[in-house]
């Protein structure tokens, strides 16, 4: 059993206990345990020998709550000091991204070299006052140092996420898109994409195209469409074609959620339709999402990459001049980790999958849209969104943002902004989009970037 240790005897000031914890090995693949809360610590039933690390989401001073993990430990009945080990894992980061990046020479008097050096030296603390908890419950003191330092890792690492962006900026002028809906489109949203977007992305959500089985409804992505096209004259990408999530799939095919064959047969005939109708005027394809989650349909592995190849060559055969990309709707992976009953893939191992399999995409998408109650949307500093893009630019293919996005507000049970939802908010949300769009330009080959929406909901 593994433990990791959150909370001191002693009253200690901490808003939100950890959530959203689960165990990945070597391979960065989840494990199969379950983490559960039980008093002050998360304890997993974990009592192998293998190597674990913890990815949970922990409320950081300042920062307020973020997705972190820790640094692969030696699993069986061992008890660990949370914010220590979180800690440790961020200076970690910031020592390989130094290295990485070409930045081990920047002056000491640098911010990301100064908060880094005063981590280091506030681990220390922490690891000497820690050091025999195991016996015993761990001193406030340890505490403290160990979410101090951990405070000042998260920051060196934003600092050099935004040193590397800045000297990384220089290429292609930025393309900057939005999404918009089809079914509220209106002359205000017109007016601004006019004077603001390179692109629109418009959806074509299968429950909304074809709400019931073989009874189509194009007028409102015609109305778009048309719009952008005929006044705006801007391009359109549209998609995903084949999305399997909850909100994108038509009531109907609830009934063929256990036959693979028919589904597929439904998705090819779905696409014809689709894209013969546009393919005039769409430029680039987004083909599938939320196929690797594996939460609204049951699929094989063979099965998901069955159908992104059968969704991807039909578009392809009916619209070859277009660009193909496929999405990744939560490229963490938290999704995937946390589902028991029916798991998925990978995110980034699919996409490996698929071009392993000999499917011809043009690139991958994913989408940054953070700040959810849901498993995939929580926050994440600078730096993990620099390694992700970092991590996706080696499959060797372009690499697009589909959707970047972060509320500035709370608007319901659990969601918060980029750093809480008290004031100033709206002007971290600038800052976390601002500085988002950096490090995307610096860390992807492709200069395009859609906005998640049009407008706030």
């Amino acid at each position: 059993m593994v433990r990791f240790v959150f909370e001191s005897a002693q009253p200690r000031h901490q808003a939100n206990p950890p959530r959203g914890g689960y165990l990945v090995g070597k391979d960065h693949g989840p494990m199969p345990t379950v983490v559960r809360a039980d008093g002050g610590a998360l304890v997993a039933d974990h009592n192998r020998s293998d190597a674990v690390s913890l990815v949970v989401e922990y409320d950081t001073p300042q920062a307020g709550p973020l997705m972190l993990r820790t640094c692969l430990l030696p699993g069986g009945d061992r008890t660990y000091l949370l914010p220590l080990e979180l800690a440790r894992h961020q200076i970690m980061m910031v020592i390989r991204k130094l290295e990485e990046w070409g930045l081990s020479n920047l002056s000491p008097s640098h911010e990301a070299m100064r908060r880094f050096e005063d981590a280091r030296a506030r681990f220390t603390d922490a690891a000497t006052a820690g050091s025999g908890f195991a016996s015993g419950e761990p001193s406030l003191d340890a505490f403290e140092a160990a979410d101090e330092s951990l405070r000042l890792a998260i920051e060196a690492g934003e600092a050099l996420a935004r040193e590397d962006a800045h000297r990384g900026r220089a290429g292609a002028p930025l393309k900057i898109g939005c999404t918009v809906a089809p079914a509220s489109f209106s002359a205000a949203d017109q007016r601004v994409i006019g004077e603001r977007f390179d692109f629109i992305t418009c959806p074509m959500r299968w429950a909304e195209v074809e709400a019931d089985e073989g009874r189509y409804t194009f007028a409102p992505t015609d109305r778009c469409i048309e719009w952008a096209v005929r006044h705006a004259r801007v391009p359109v990408v549209s998609g995903p074609v084949v999305e399997l999530s909850e909100p994108a799939m038509p009531g109907w095919l609830g009934v063929w959620d256990h036959d693979y064959e028919q589904l597929r047969d439904f998705a090819y005939e779905h696409v014809k339709r689709v894209v013969t109708r546009y393919r005039r005027t769409i430029s680039q394809w987004t083909a599938t999402s939320c196929l690797s989650d594996n939460a609204a349909v049951p699929l094989s592995i063979d099965q998901m990459v069955d159908l992104t190849r059968v969704t991807v060559l039909a578009i392809r055969k009916l619209h070859p001049k277009a660009r193909v990309v496929i999405e990744l709707a939560y490229p963490f992976g938290d999704l995937v980790s946390v589902r028991r009953d029916r798991p998925g893939v990978n995110p980034r191992l699919f996409a490996e999958l698929v071009l392993d399999a000999g499917v011809r995409i043009d690139g991958v998408a994913i989408r940054l849209v953070m700040g959810g109650e849901e498993a995939g949307a929580r926050h994440r500093d600078l730096l993990a969104v620099a390694q992700l893009m970092d991590e996706f630019q080696t499959l060797e293919r372009p690499v697009h943002v589909s959707a970047l996005a972060a509320p500035s507000e709370s608007i319901g049970p659990g969601d918060a902004g980029p750093r809480g939802d008290e004031a100033g908010a709206v002007d971290r949300q600038s800052a976390w989009i601002r500085d988002g769009v950096s490090v995307r330009l610096c860390h992807a080959s492709d200069r395009t970037i859609g906005r998640a929406a049009i407008t706030d909901t």
